[in-house]
């Protein structure tokens, strides 16, 4: 699983609820266009997304051409 955070106490928080629920999945966060360009080529299953971070967003995250499920785990989502 691609976690992209900013904060990583919120990626802390993540990992520990999936622990918590049973899951066993590998996670590795990013914060950064240029990370996270590297680490789809390791193809994850799942891209689990903060809407917005300092230098880079979820819609421009969005428009690569790699193929996983997206996952908005945010309380403020804009309204479209």
């Amino acid at each position: 699983m691609l976690v992209v955070e900013d904060e990583t106490a919120d990626f802390d928080l993540v990992v520990q609820r999936l622990q918590r629920s049973g899951l066993s999945a590998r996670c590795c966060r990013v914060d950064n266009e240029e990370d996270y360009r590297s680490q789809l080529q390791a193809q994850p299953d799942i891209i689990l997304s903060d809407y917005s971070l300092p230098s880079f967003s979820a819609l421009h995250a969005l428009q690569t051409p790699e193929k996983a499920a997206w996952i908005y785990p945010s309380s403020s989502l804009p309204e479209w």
